[in-house]
């Protein structure tokens, strides 16, 4: 199928407010869609812990289950990423594989029990506090994808930007200065490709790549108790740092071999450096209603950030006869700040005991997508639009997670699955449900605990093939199967 869209179905920020700040939607939704990836016992289990308590990574879903320790803990996690992105666009596909490693969990838990004849006469059986590492989101990976384009051009958005916004390097992304100096438009903002090539039924290759790295990184100070062995509360206050850098690549050739018409090739880089802080806090309450079963909930507060951009842009054609090669790019990059509030979230959680062989759990989480907001300041006119863009564009989101564990003496298996639905209204074009499935083990032994995770994470979604969109202009739609292993070890000492 020739995915060509002759008109923007969806994303706003495609399609005609004026750019003078670069944030958009896709940037909120980047740092708003994160997941806890944590330890390898609850990666095992498809990260549905919430309930079963009594692991690190779980105090980030719900902190009461830090009522459920009895002894404290030192755990770290290092963590093997390697995946493949493949793509198609207009009718071609591609594949680009990629590899990394990092730290995913650590800190320390400090538990103090009643016991004796104190467990018999206080009612808080348990309180602990601990100060932990986990990382939310990790965008490290590559990809590109490519296809030959007989109906439009990168160049025409470029001159529609031109003809709306100017050739002023003020704009930020800057395409009406980039493609006037690079001889791409003429004096009346129409494209030459436009005109001297598909007018005339010519054709032009088209490929787009990225390199992505950077990550989302939570440190938290968490509290938990347990009172009388029936209901676990616990709260935590969460400091989270974002670093995120990007290039991009827009790739267009001439398909034919005529040199004499005006254009040979174009490449257009996207360079992007994010880096910024934010806060928030969890609350959640976990109940016995027997020795075997156990329910709660869980709430988290939205994340209020403050971040810094650096933004620059280049561009390199080939326009033969017009110009030949020219680099063209700012003077200076751009620089931004802004505040950023991504989503809350609530959630509930259960499990059951299977005697002493194991459990079975379950969490569910709702995540509010189009409560992000921007604020930029001295142009909140600004924000206000990209804010209505982000009601327009995105929906609430539902997270389901179930797994189970199985134990033999001190061996344990795990396995688990976790769904995440798409964040788009428009979720039939634009994708974006990611499902993870999970298997693991592990061995307790005496003042030490070692568990292994393997994870396979499985996303679909599409894309724009140009940076921006106008409508009227066909577009190709790159549609995108983003597949990632996780490798995680968890090595916990007892303290």
């Amino acid at each position: 199928m020739n995915c060509i869209y002759k008109s923007v179905l969806a994303l706003g920020i495609l399609g005609g407010s004026v750019p003078v700040m670069a944030q958009t939607e896709t940037d909120a939704l980047r740092f708003g869609q994160t997941s806890v990836t944590g330890t390898a016992r609850s990666l095992a289990v498809g990260g549905a812990m919430g309930a079963v308590g009594g692991d690190m990574s779980a105090s980030s879903i719900n902190p009461a289950s830090l009522g459920i320790y009895r002894t404290s803990e030192f755990i770290i996690t290092p963590t093997l990423k390697f995946g493949n992105n493949s793509a198609d666009y207009l009718n071609t596909n591609t594949s680009t594989g990629f590899s990394r490693f990092s730290i995913n969990n650590f800190g320390a838990v400090f538990s103090t029990p009643a016991r004796g004849a104190d467990y018999e006469k206080k009612n808080w059986k348990s309180v602990a506090f601990g100060i932990t590492f986990n990382k939310l989101q990790d965008f490290n990976e590559e990809g590109r994808y490519k296809g030959n384009n007989k109906e439009s051009s990168i160049t025409e958005v470029f001159a529609e930007d031109a003809a709306r916004y100017g050739t002023s390097w003020q704009m930020a992304p800057p395409y009406g200065a980039l493609a006037w100096e690079g001889f791409l438009i003429d004096e009346n903002n129409h494209s030459y490709v436009y005109n001297d090539i598909l007018l005339n039924g010519g054709s032009v290759n088209q490929e787009k790549s990225w390199r992505k790295r950077g990550n989302v990184q939570e440190w938290g100070l968490v509290f938990g108790g347990n009172y009388r062995e029936k209901l676990m509360i616990g709260g935590s206050l969460n400091i989270l740092s974002y670093r995120y850098n990007s290039t991009v690549n827009y790739y267009e050739e001439d398909a034919s071999t005529n040199t004499g018409n005006n254009f040979d090739y174009l490449t257009y880089n996207e360079y992007l450096d994010t880096r910024g802080v934010g806060f928030n806090a969890k609350f959640g309450m976990l109940y016995n209603i027997n020795t075997d079963v156990r329910v709660g909930g869980h709430i988290s507060t939205p994340t209020w950030s403050a971040m810094n951009d650096e933004a620059d842009y280049e561009i390199r054609t080939e326009t033969e006869a017009l110009s030949g090669t020219r680099v063209v790019r700012p003077d200076k990059p751009y620089y931004y700040e802004y505040s950023l509030r991504t989503p809350w979230k609530v959630g509930v959680n259960a499990m059951t005991y299977l005697g002493n062989k194991g459990f079975i759990s379950a969490d569910y989480e709702y995540i509010a997508y189009n409560t992000m907001s921007y604020s930029f300041p001295g142009f909140q006119s600004g924000a206000d639009n990209v804010n209505r863009q982000i009601q327009n564009t995105f929906t609430g989101g539902h997270v389901i997670r179930v797994g189970a564990e199985g134990r033999f003496d001190n061996l344990f298996v795990r396995a688990g699955v976790a769904h995440h639905t798409s964040p788009f209204k428009e979720s039939k074009t634009f994708g974006g449900a990611r499902t993870d499935f999970s298997v693991g083990g592990g061995v307790n032994l005496q003042g030490f605990s070692i568990n292994l995770a393997y994870v396979y994470a499985l996303r679909s979604y599409s894309e724009y093939g140009y940076p921006i969109v106008y409508s009227g202009i066909p577009v190709g739609l790159g549609k995108i199967n983003n597949n990632n292993n996780f490798i995680a070890l968890s090595l916990g000492f007892k303290l």
